[in-house]
């Protein structure tokens, strides 16, 4: 009887324990809970996207005619100076057929000398026969002269004025040719030129393609110049945000080598990529990195706006049916604050109805119910 009495009393006992747990919890227990104070301040909004460093302007410096590199005069990561010669190459042929155009030049300038002296020759016969012809026609008239001897002078005239004739044209072709011999030793400098490569731009070298020894044909790259000032980052900002984005909006750049660098926004496209639903935003450097290398990652924030006015860390928001709130405290318990927000901060949200500066709110509501009793444990700033 005593056995079965004691087993009664632990089990009274057991539930009258949880009776005034439930008890307690229920009426006077507080959740503690960490509280935040909205605070007044510049909330700034950025959008952000990953990017690739390229140069706005590449320039590919490559031979125009087929030959061989027998030296290269600059490799990656070397400045260059716009006139400075990159590359050689093989001109010995070239060299052979330019003497052979100058020889050509010589010979021409002969032929036109000789030409010139035939046509003075045939220009002394014209006179002389012309002279004689007129003579011959004033005696003839007279009657002092035969027609045969009239015929034979009128012959000699129709002789020297062809051979006049032909001298003028002869010196025309010898002169057509002097031209000819000229473009050709003109054509040949010119090719020659085109064995010495020369910088177009100040500029790092950031690629080499060929080596010496390499027969290059015309238009083969041979080195990649970039110029710094051009370098920029073309980032990919989500196309629902990247309406925020304008030209010449403030921005930092990240590169993924290390390095953090302030930059504007240079342009911003208007063709969305159709798989990633991304466009592509251009930002600059204010200074170009010491180091760098062509497509690179990097990750691209640009400052789309900021305002000033009361603000909460976004830790602190939660959304019931689609709309922003927070939890306050209201006699001890949670109550839903329906906020309505402004400028959103990569950590804040400005506040532009609902709370005022120096209000208390849960730092992280969804952890808690509404309507739960609750105890502050510590207050921290919205910053």
């Amino acid at each position: 009887m005593k056995k079965i009495f004691g087993i009664k009393l632990f089990f009274i006992l057991i539930a009258v324990c949880v009776a005034a747990f439930l008890g307690y919890r229920l009426f006077l227990y507080r959740t503690p809970v960490e509280m935040v104070t909205v605070r007044t301040g510049v909330v700034q909004e950025y959008v952000s996207g990953p990017g690739v460093l390229g140069a706005r302007i590449p320039v590919s410096v490559g031979s125009r005619i087929t030959s061989q590199i027998v030296w290269l005069g600059a490799d990656v990561g070397d400045r260059v100076k716009r006139g400075d010669v990159l590359v050689r190459l093989e001109r010995s042929e070239l060299m052979a057929r330019l003497n052979q155009a100058r020889e050509g030049v010589a010979v021409a300038r002969r032929n036109i000398y000789l030409a010139e002296t035939g046509k003075s020759k045939a220009q002394a016969d014209l006179a002389l026969a012309r002279n004689n012809y007129l003579r011959d026609s004033e005696v003839f008239k007279a009657g002092y002269i035969s027609q045969a001897a009239m015929d034979a002078s009128t012959a000699q005239l129709r002789v020297a004025e062809s051979a006049m004739n032909s001298a003028d044209a002869l010196l025309l072709v010898r002169q057509a040719e002097l031209g000819k011999a000229n473009e050709d030793v003109a054509n040949a400098e010119a090719v020659l030129a085109y064995t010495e490569i020369i910088a177009p731009m100040n500029g790092v070298v950031v690629s080499r393609l060929r080596e010496i020894g390499d027969t290059v044909m015309p238009g083969a790259p041979v080195l990649q110049i970039v110029d710094e000032d051009t370098l920029w980052v073309k980032a990919r900002i989500d196309e629902t945000v990247v309406g925020k984005v304008r030209q010449g909006q403030p921005a930092v750049i990240a590169l993924r080598s290390g390095g953090v660098f302030k930059g504007r926004v240079e342009r911003v496209e208007r063709q969305s990529d159709k798989a990633t639903r991304e466009l592509e935003v251009a930002v600059s450097f204010e200074q170009p990195p010491p180091e760098f290398a062509i497509d690179q990652e990097a990750e691209v924030r640009i400052l789309t706006g900021e305002a000033e006015g009361p603000f909460i860390p976004s830790v602190s928001l939660l959304y019931k049916n689609g709309k922003p709130a927070v939890l306050v405290l209201k006699d001890g318990r949670s109550s839903l604050q329906p906020v309505k927000l402004g400028l959103r901060g990569e950590d804040a949200v400005q506040v532009l109805e609902g709370l005022r500066p120096g209000d208390s709110l849960v730092r992280h509501p969804e952890r808690f119910r509404i309507g739960e009793r609750m105890q502050p444990i510590q207050s921290k700033s919205a910053s």
